[in-house]
């Protein structure tokens, strides 16, 4: 099953945890886990869990300017 998040949190199953989530977590150089595979595995997880909105509304102004700045160069 393809992790897609949207607007609003998600349940998880037992099965996703254990297919997105490394073993173990390493801080290696500067960068957790050992790929930006699996970086974007545990980070699509989190997100399916805690919803798009909710991740809105954490993040501090400019983070969400830059996002959408980005998110309207894409749709271009």
């Amino acid at each position: 099953m393809k992790m897609i998040p949207s607007r609003n949190p998600q349940k998880i199953t037992y099965s996703q945890y254990k297919r997105y989530t490394p073993e173990k977590l390493e801080l290696l150089n500067g960068n957790l886990l050992w790929n930006e595979q699996e970086r974007m595995n545990l980070l699509l997880m989190l997100l399916y869990n805690v919803g798009l909105e909710a991740l809105i509304q954490h993040l501090p102004k400019e983070s969400r300017n830059e996002l959408k700045f980005l998110l309207e160069s894409i749709d271009e």
